[in-house]
């Protein structure tokens, strides 16, 4: 994984070859973070750049409070890589089924080094075997950071978000209707007005 970050910063091209796939550093401020993806030989697959905006100074609601306690500001964002129909020994290192492990170790320098990443990569992503389960599955944990669980929490807090519009919405309907109903009677104590004269 390689990151660019801003400019002001010196080596801002970080490449890091093994687990955790991070880089801590600090400063101020906000900036694009360009995020390249590069994939074992196995994938064949093309490597894919994302971008994070990256902020390095307390936001959201509590910003001021954060700022006084002096909080670790974290900016976070969850991006899904979507492999249409994989190939088998590539679908076995995202799984965990084990192919990965063996795919490159047999062979010595560069391919037998992203071998072995793979299987650190592989127990270190979270979405591979459960404890005690030997099933293969894509699908995200059932608990962690990005998981079913705080998906669905996440669902439940749009769900309450979409609620809340909906009635903000029923409130101001009602206000247009009270004012129109106003101004209609305006208009007719108005145009009486100019009758009467």
């Amino acid at each position: 994984v390689s990151f660019k970050l801003h400019e002001t910063y010196a080596n801002s091209l970080r490449i890091i070859e093994s687990p955790p796939f991070q880089v801590t550093e600090t400063g101020w401020g906000e900036f694009e973070v360009a995020i390249k993806l590069y994939f074992v030989p196995e994938a064949n697959e093309k490597p894919q750049t994302l971008w994070h905006h990256l902020k390095l100074h307390p936001f959201g609601p509590d910003a001021e409070g954060m700022r006084e306690r002096r909080d670790e500001v974290r900016s976070q964002c969850y991006e899904e890589v979507v492999f249409n129909e994989p190939v088998e020994a590539f679908y076995d290192v995202l799984t965990g089924g084990g192919g990965g492990a063996q795919a490159g170790g047999g062979r010595g320098g560069k391919g037998g080094a992203k071998g072995s990443k793979l299987a650190s990569l592989t127990s270190v992503g979270g979405g591979g075997k459960k404890s005690g389960e030997g099933a293969r599955t894509a699908e995200l944990p059932f608990e962690g950071v990005y998981s079913q669980k705080e998906e669905g929490r996440e669902l439940d807090r749009l769900g309450e978000a979409v609620k809340t519009v909906e009635a903000m919405v029923r409130e101001e309907r009602m206000r247009l209707e009270e004012r129109e109903k106003v101004l209609g009677e305006l208009r007719s104590a108005d145009i009486n007005t100019v009758k009467g004269t």
